[in-house]
Order: structure tokens, then sequence, then C-alpha cells
């Protein structure tokens, strides 16, 4: 499929280039950013070099191009003339961002406001066999499935970042082998919509290969009930059952994870704090009270959301880890020092 560069504005919306392009130390791998008629806002909410996703759907696309070695925030706009597919072939539904057979990529304070009340919402990014991807400071929001799904990504990083209210779960990470490592610390999963509570919050394959720790949980049932990690490979043994089109790993709880992947050893269950949501509702709430409550929607149109709105309160103790580190986003991260 073929790219240019988008040089007018689309469907209202104003597209504007993101900042200087990082130029790569090779070209290796591709990824495209876009989604059905979506809306990138840089400088979100006011913070430079930051980045807000708004996603609509439609049958048009705009798409943004980044290659090894380069981060999101330091990237130029593409759009994509055929509008159903993105550049390795895949649906465009599959995700806002999808990162296929690259190295050593950054994605790092964006804002993926993926909030709708009807219609798909795409997980904000898909990745495939990509080495050294990091997720940083981001805040991921909804999306149909998971807000993050990786198939085969060796030194997968994903620190100081806020999953909310995903549909389903916060993330899957498939890697078949121990030797690809998915790196989970100081981030703040809270938990999926309130019919969806029985989902586990992470579904990660082999257990093995899930190195974990210093992450905050903000659940609507607690610790000992809390399904937190979904797997179907312990120790190399298959576990779990064949269901109806789909096969089904095995849960665990916090505590399960501890012992049987001696991992999660300093993460916790609790509130942190954050303004969007002083607390959650319970499992099973009606959907318009969950969307008039943590979505907030007042029947018309959503309220303004920003990264200040998912930081920990800096006073409870839950909001910083055995560390000291923050838990989910780092707000020295925001600093004008640090744009």
């Amino acid at each position: 499929m073929g790219l240019e560069k988008a040089k007018d504005e689309r469907d209202g919306g104003k597209w504007l280039p993101g900042g200087r392009l990082r130029r790569p130390r090779r070209l290796s791998g591709k990824s495209s950013f876009g989604g059905p008629d979506s809306r990138v806002d840089p400088s979100a909410g006011g913070w430079p070099e930051a980045y807000a996703f708004h996603p609509k759907h439609s049958m048009k696309a705009l798409f943004l191009l980044f290659t090894l070695g380069a981060s999101l925030q330091a990237a130029e706009y593409f759009t994509a003339r055929n509008g159903s597919d993105t550049a390795d072939g895949r649906s465009e539904k599959t995700a806002f961002a999808t990162v296929s057979r690259g190295s050593h990529l950054t994605i790092r304070r964006c804002f993926h406001d993926g909030r709708e009340i009807s219609g798909y919402v795409p997980a904000f990014v898909i990745a495939f066999e990509t080495e050294n991807l990091l997720l940083e400071n981001d805040v991921l929001i909804n999306g149909m499935g998971e807000g993050l799904t990786a198939l085969r990504c060796p030194d997968l990083t994903v620190r100081h970042c806020v999953f909310y209210n995903n549909f389903i779960r916060a993330l899957t990470v498939l890697q078949y082998t121990p030797k690809r490592v998915l790196n989970l610390s100081h981030n703040l999963f809270c938990d999926n919509l309130p019919q969806k509570y029985n989902n586990s919050l992470l579904r990660v394959s082999p257990l093995a290969s899930l190195h974990s720790d210093d992450n905050v949980y903000f659940a609507r049932l607690q610790a000992a009930d809390r399904h937190l990690v979904e797997t179907n490979d312990i120790h190399g043994k298959l576990v779990g059952h064949q269901g109806q089109g789909q096969y089904y790993g095995e849960n665990l709880v916090l505590a399960d994870v501890q012992k049987l992947a001696e991992q999660e050893k300093n993460s916790r269950f609790g509130n942190p704090g954050i303004r969007v949501a002083p607390e959650l509702l319970a499992a099973n709430t009606p959907q318009m009270e969950w969307q008039k409550v943590e979505l907030h929607w007042n029947g018309k149109q959503f309220a303004p959301l920003d990264f200040a709105d998912f930081m920990s309160d800096g006073n409870n103790p839950i909001a910083h880890a055995a560390d000291g580190e923050a838990s989910g986003l780092d707000p020295r991260a925001f600093q004008a020092s640090a744009r």
C-alpha cells in the first residue's frame, strides 16, 4: 500500500506535524499510527511533546509512520491511500497503532482516549515481532478487547502507564517462549468495565515470560478474589480448557502469580486516588451509570480528560512503589524540564 505525506486538512480535523523527524540509525521494520477518522492532538492538554488520540469511526484513516530508533512524539504525519488496511496489510480496526517487525521503538506520553458509547474501539497498540518496544507514561482508555496486544516481542517493556476501563482486559502478550520477556513495572491497572470484572486484567503466556513488579491494581474486587493473570502455560505445562471458539487459560490471583512465577512481590491492590475515579463502581453496575460516572458521559458528550486526571495522589501511600518511584504516570516526565 502506498503512503504519502498528508498536506491538507481532512474531515474537519487539523492535521499538524508532530515535530521533527528523528532519523533512525538504519531502516528496519515499520509502524503505522492512525485510526478511522481519528484526531491526533500534539501537545495534548498543554503538555509539549505529548499526544492525545480520539478515535472516531468512518472508512477513512490517518496513519503516522515511524521506524527504528524513532519515538512517537518525533514523527511526521502520513496518510494511507487505502483506508481499509494498514501498511502491513492488516485491517485498520486491529489497532490505532500497529508496530510490525521493528526494534528499539518508544511510545511515550501518549493519551489514548478510546471512550465511545457505541461502535468499535480499537486497541491503542498492537505489536508483532518487535524487539525492545517501550511504552512509558501513556494513558490507555477503553479498547474493545484491550489497550495493548503484543505477539512475539522480545524485551517488551511497559512502565509508568495507566490502563483504564479497558473492555475485556488491559493487555494480551503472547510470547510463546520464556526467552521473550515482558517487563511490567510501576504501572496502574484500573479495572475492566463492570460487566467484565471476572476477566483477568492481564493475559500473558507463557507465565515464565512475565517479569513484573511494583504495579498497582485498582479493582472492583479484593485481591484474593480478583483474577490478575490468565495464562495457558505454567512451567511449560499447558493449562486451561478449550471453550466454544477459543482456548481459555487458567486464571491466577496475585498470590498465585507471586508463588508460581515469583513475580509481583511488591505489587499491591488499592485505590491510588486518581481524579478521574475517586472510587470504582461495583461489579455489574448498569451500563448507563458506568458511562456517567467512570467515562464522564453526560448524555451528549464526554467531559475532557487529561494526563493530570490519571496521576496518583502523591499523598497516598499506594501512589509510590517500594523503591520510591511513582505508581502509574511519573509526574517528573510531565515537568517543564522533561518537555
